[in-house]
Parts: structure tokens; C-alpha cells; sequence
């Protein structure tokens, strides 16, 4: 494997004689021109890369290299940023050689100078930023430096895997694979959805928060064949961890948190063939990186359920694959309840509690997308229908305005009891859903005409509702999850959200600290589980007049 920007014709070719045995690709950064074209030996596979995304994904089109080398003249932070992605690609034992790697721009570190820094880490105890983190595994993979004159090689240790964006999926494997890897199905075009939601905010940039227009990108109904399924959502082929192993899989940088991070695009593994159990026949993969967890079933996981129609007309003996929280007694009640509502008997559903390699696996686009990307689909309420029509009963609570409660474990509202007095004393029911069986769930979200609430799972039962109407919502400051924004989207809700001040919690106080928090790492824990306090002093009078609207 050779990039190469200046001569990449004689380069290869020197390369080719030194190795007159070995599959040679290059990589360009333009087309050849005709004096080039005629140096580059027979045999030599060439490809023009603008961007180390692009080098990336043209090297993972071929079995992992024995060795890459760097021939773009110059050094700095260019040859360093290359070397830090592209190493991860080798294979196990493979190496990585530098050309001019000792010399650097004015104010800018060699790749020797960098190399030289990674190899005096003494271990990730101390890390205490993202970058530091990822020194520390980079660090691990080098199993040997050496150099000569201006050139250096580094020997890669480990095996790595790139995580695929969903629009990448099918080109990388096309590329590597031809048609033996599966095939597409069906592919919904992109598409614009402009929703109808009317919003109002507290917030800095309301329009760029939520937006009235989103933008959905196609969605794909893929084929795999001879594919390993991991617990959580795990789907591996060969040294590429497939799009359907992500909750966010249209993210720049997607990751699954089974699969520790390498660097910002590979992860590591020790999930394999030689380790999984063979699993005959056809599946369609349903399975989660939070399994057991409503939210995450009811936004993410249903949000797949489009292609089950289509699959099962193609394969009858299709079942889903999923996995389960508490793998000895398999899924949740309510995650078995919800799949039979949409016409899936729990006798269609395998879970599994290790890796398996599927015969065939059918995976499904998300048709709603909660992370750095934001969208939904237009589609998805034809599965919320048939779900609510499922579930719903005539028996179970009735209200037209009613406030969602939540329970005091991780991202509290601290002043809870004045906030929800405000809330009764204009008429509202404040309750707890999951208190509730499902059945009356969906009757009480189809029933209301105002809902309430603190943001979070507890509002998802919106999708049962039959009828736009006006949505409340009251969360931290620094919640940045915009899920049920993108359910009233698609309903075209009237939309009020009222942020909160966050309380941060003390970095010397760990007892201050909610559950699942370590305020000594901040990089290491997520601000949604942030406690936050309704100032009543800013937003109370608005909140009046508001409610007494409803």
C-alpha cells in the first residue's frame, strides 16, 4: 500500500520492484497524468484519494496491508494526522514506513518527534483528555521504532476495525468483496421533511436547535451473508464493523460503546468467526446497544421495523436477533409485549448471550436519528400506528392534560415538587407511565390533548398520540438529546422546551456527584445525567401565561 502525491508513478514502481511478489495499491492525490500512468507496473491497483476519509476507505476495500508507506513529500502535522489512521489499518504485525518522517514545518512536530513522545507514555492511568486517551492506545499498537536518515518504520500490533458509516457500507463492501458479501434489498431515496411544528424556546438559536426542516438520508434495507452478531449490536465482517452495530450509525464518527475506541475511527476486537457460534438461517437484526432500555427501544430500535414486512415476505421463516440486559431470561416483558403489538410472537424472536455467525442477516436503516445528526422520517408513523392499534385498550386513565413525572435517579429536577404544583394547579394530571401496563400507556398518550414533562423516556409514549396539540417540555441546560422534539416534528405538535440551569456537579465532592458520574474525569461521563433546577425567577411568569393557555 503506497500513498504517494508527488511522482506516485515512479514511486510505485519502485515499490513494485522491491516487492515484484505483493498486490500494490496506490493511492494518488489526483489523476495520473499519461507520463505516470505508463511507470506504474501491471497489476498495481491505483485509486485518487482527496482526503484521509477517502485513503481510509480505499484501503479497507482490500485485505488488511502488510505494509503502508507514506511516500507525500514533507512533514508535520499532515504525515503525524496520516500515521495516527491510516497505522490502524495494517494488518497484525504489519509495519508502517515514513518517508521524510524527521522533518517539520515551522511550529509543527515531526512524525519522528511525535513517535518519540508516544513511546515515553507510561500508561492511561493518568489520561486525562480524549486526545491523552487516544496517545495511550495508539502507544499500545506500536510494537518497534526504527529509522534511517530521514525514514521511519514503526511494526503495528493488534488487529483493528473501521466503524462504517451507513451511506459507506455497501461501496467498501462491493469493493472488497464483489456480491459475495450480501446485497440491497431496497434503498429509500434521501429525502427533506418539513414539519408543521410550531416551537417556542428559551434557547440561544431556536431555528438551529430544532429545526423545521430535516434532512433524511436514504435508507437502506440490507442482505448479509456469513456475517458475526455480537450481544448489544454487534455486526462484524472481517476487519469492518458493519453500519448496523450503531445507535448513531450516520454520525461522522459512529462508535459502539462494546467495542472500545482504537483512535476516531477504528475500534478493537477480540469478536472473530473461529469464536462464534454458527447460527443457521435468516435473521433480521433487531438488536441494541442498550438493550432493556425503553428509551432506546421506542426511538432507535422500532425506528428499523419499516423492512420487517419486506424481509418476512422474502424469507417466511424470518426471526429477529437480539440480544437481552439480563441475557438468562431474555428480552423484557415490555420489549416482547411491544414486538407482539406489531404482529412479531415471541416464537420469531432469538436472543443470544455471545457471538454467532449468522447464515444470512437482514439489517434495516434507522428511520429516526437522535444524535450530532438529527432526522426523521415521515415514514415512521405508519409503525407508531400500528403500534399504538396494537397496544391500545378502552379500559386504563383518560386525561386531556396530563404532566409527566420522573423518578429521582439521574438528571432530576430539584425543585420537582414547586414545578409540578405549577402544573396541577392549572389542571394537569402529574403521573409516571412506566408505572403504567403498556395498553394504558398508549391510551393515555392517545387521550391527551397537552402533555407535559420533563424531558427523557417518559414522553416517548407521544407516539401513540392520534392528534396533533401542545407539548411542554422542561429539561437541563445541557441535556443535548432532541428525541421528543423529533417525535412532535412528525406529529406537528405545538412545541414549547424551557431549558434549565444545570447544576454541575463538584469536581473535589463525589458524594454531589448523581449516580454513574465521576466529576474527577470529565471527559469520561456524559452531561445528560446532570440534576437541573426550573428558575422560577427567569422563566415563571412565562411558564403562567403559558399554562394558563392550555
Amino acid at each position: 500500500m503506497v500513498v504517494a502525491r508527488k511522482n506516485p508513478g515512479a514511486t510505485a514502481e519502485m515499490v513494485a520492484a522491491h516487492f515484484p511478489v505483493s498486490q500494490v495499491q496506490l493511492l494518488a492525490s489526483k489523476p495520473l497524468d499519461e507520463r505516470a500512468r505508463r511507470r506504474v507496473p501491471p497489476g498495481v491497483v491505483t485509486d485518487v484519494c482527496t482526503s484521509l476519509d477517502e485513503m481510509l476507505l480505499r484501503i479497507v476495500g482490500h485485505p488488511a496491508p502488510q505494509l503502508l508507506i507514506d511516500a507525500i513529500p514533507g512533514a508535520g502535522a499532515g504525515k503525524v494526522k496520516r500515521f495516527r489512521e491510516l497505522s490502524f489499518a495494517l494488518a497484525d504485525g504489519g509495519a508502517y514506513l515514513a518517508i521524510d518522517a524527521a522533518n517539520a514545518d515551522r511550529g509543527e512536530d515531526s512524525l519522528a518527534s511525535e513517535l518519540a513522545r508516544l513511546m515515553s507514555l507510561q500508561g492511561w492511568e493518568d489520561a486525562g483528555t480524549s486526545d491523552e486517551w487516544f496517545d495511550e492506545r495508539l502507544r499500545k499498537n506500536i510494537a518497534s521504532v526504527s529509522s534511517e536518515g530521514p525514514a521511519v518504520l514503526v511494526g503495528k500490533f493488534g488487529r483493528h476495525y473501521l466503524n462504517l458509516r451507513e451511506e459507506v457500507t455497501t461501496p467498501v463492501l462491493m469493493r472488497r468483496y464483489g456480491t459475495s458479501w450480501g446485497r440491497e434489498l431496497m434503498v429509500r431515496p434521501a429525502e427533506t421533511f418539513r414539519s408543521k411544528i410550531e416551537v417556542t424556546a428559551n434557547v440561544e438559536d431556536p431555528e438551529q436547535r430544532f429545526p423545521n426542516e430535516l434532512h433524511v438520508p436514504p435508507l437502506y434495507l440490507r442482505e448479509y451473508v456469513d456475517v458475526v452478531c455480537a450481544p448489544r449490536q454487534v455486526v462484524v465482517t472481517g476487519s469492518l464493523v458493519l453500519s448496523a452495530s450503531f445507535h448513531h450509525p450516520s454520525v461522522p464518527r459512529p462508535r459502539n460503546r462494546m467495542l472500545p475506541s482504537a483512535s476516531k475511527r477504528f475500534a478493537e476486537t477480540d469478536i472473530g468467526p473461529d469464536d462464534a457460534q454458527p447460527l443457521p438461517g435468516t435473521y433480521f437484526h433487531l438488536d441494541s446497544e442498550y438493550p432493556g432500555l425503553f428509551g432506546h427501544m421506542y426511538t432507535e430500535d422500532i425506528a428499523r421495523l419499516w423492512g420487517w414486512e419486506l424481509a418476512k415476505r422474502l424469507y417466511p421463516q424470518l426471526r429477529i436477533l437480539r440480544s437481552a440486559e439480563d441475557p438468562e431470561n431474555g428480552p423484557a416483558p415490555y420489549e416482547l409485549e411491544t414486538l407482539r403489538a406489531y404482529g412479531i410472537a415471541e416464537h420469531d424472536i432469538v436472543c443470544i448471550d455471545r457471538p454467532v455467525r449468522a447464515e444470512r442477516l437482514v439489517t434495516a436503516s434507522q428511520e429516526f436519528h437522535n444524535g450530532a445528526v438529527i432526522y426523521v422520517s415521515e415514514h415512521l408513523s405508519e409503525t407508531w400506528s400500528r403500534l399504538r392499534d396494537g397496544l391500545r385498550t378502552s379500559s386504563g386513565p383518560r386525561y386531556d392534560k396530563i404532566f409527566i413525572a420522573r423518578p429521582d435517579v439521574k438528571r432530576s429536577c430539584l425543585n420537582s415538587e414547586q414545578v409540578e404544583a405549577a402544573f396541577a394547579s392549572h389542571g394537569f394530571e402529574v403521573l409516571r407511565p412506566e408505572l403504567l401496563p403498556l395498553p394504558e400507556q398508549a391510551e393515555l398518550f392517545a387521550a391527551a390533548r397537552v402533555i407535559a414533562g420533563y424531558a427523557g423516556s417518559g414522553m416517548f409514549g407521544m407516539i401513540h398520540c392520534e392528534q396533533p396539540g401542545t407539548r411542554i417540555v422542561i429539561s437541563s441546560d445541557m441535556y443535548s438529546a432532541r428525541d421528543v422534539f423529533l417525535i412532535s416534528a412528525l406529529k406537528g405538535d405545538d412545541f414549547h422546551y424551557i431549558a434549565c440551569p444545570t447544576r454541575v456537579p463538584d469536581a473535589s465532592r463525589l458524594d454531589a456527584a448523581p449516580k454513574g458520574v465521576d466529576p474527577t474525569r470529565p471527559h469520561s461521563q456524559t452531561t445528560l445525567l446532570y440534576d437541573f433546577e426550573f428558575d422560577f425567577d427567569r422563566d415563571g411568569d412565562a411558564l403562567e401565561k403559558l399554562l394558563a393557555s392550555t
